[in-house]
């Protein structure tokens, strides 16, 4: 990004340290450094986490050095502590959730990112793509659903087996389902729903899904 933690409004606080006597003489805490960065999934967490504690010690000992005070004399012990911001969704205000409800439904209500995954060509390994990428995110801290949204032949159920693959329905709104759950990502496909929904191409051994465009769509605004 080429600024600084600063400037990136990151820091969001710094403890001084407080003397405490102690039989060996005068001894103090650490000074503490409040990180907050836009997410934990930041590729060099460990680097800021370094080059924070390596600025704030040399200001130390420039501190020390302008009041003539010994290495000895300052405890440049420095520790950063790093949390993540609150997922933003995209409903802001009452009005902007009761519009974002109106128009994507209040499943979408509380996401913060959207991720594609699309070629133009089949076979390529979207699905693949989109599986791997989805699990690697969750296992770094993230909230993750991943939505199969091929209508025409839905490969997700193939990739991932949940335990319990029933789609049940939501209290949330008409139409709704729960996502299914597999080692903390939601899931959905159209290869998940019961054969017995009477949609044409549903469940795991579903024939031909013989839509037209607007029907397909709305079986993936419904999955959505």
């Amino acid at each position: 990004l080429e600024k600084n933690v600063v400037s990136l409004g990151w820091v969001r606080g710094v403890d001084f340290p407080h003397f405490a006597s102690s039989e060996d003489g005068r001894k103090h805490d650490p000074v503490r450094v409040s990180v907050r960065l836009p997410t934990l999934l930041h590729p060099a967490i460990d680097e800021v986490k370094d080059r924070i504690r390596t600025a704030v010690q040399q200001e130390i000992a420039n501190f020390a050095q302008s009041r003539d005070w010994t290495v000895a004399d300052v405890d440049s012990a420095v520790e950063v502590g790093v949390t993540a911001s609150r997922p933003v969704p995209l409903a802001q205000t009452a009005a902007e959730h009761a519009e974002i409800i109106k128009k994507l439904g209040p499943g979408l209500s509380n996401v913060g990112h959207f991720l594609a995954v699309y070629s133009c060509k089949g076979g390529v390994g979207k699905s693949t793509v989109a599986t791997n990428l989805a699990y690697e995110l969750s296992r770094l801290g993230a909230r993750v659903g991943l939505l199969d949204v091929d209508i025409y032949g839905p490969s997700l159920p193939v990739l991932v087996k949940p335990d319990d693959p029933a789609v049940r329905r939501s209290a949330k709104g008409s139409g709704m389902v729960h996502p299914i759950h597999r080692r903390g990502v939601k899931l959905m496909s159209l290869g998940y729903v019961s054969p017995n929904s009477g949609v044409p191409g549903s469940g795991p051994a579903g024939g031909p899904a013989v839509m037209r465009g607007p029907m397909a769509g709305k079986v993936d605004a419904q999955l959505l």
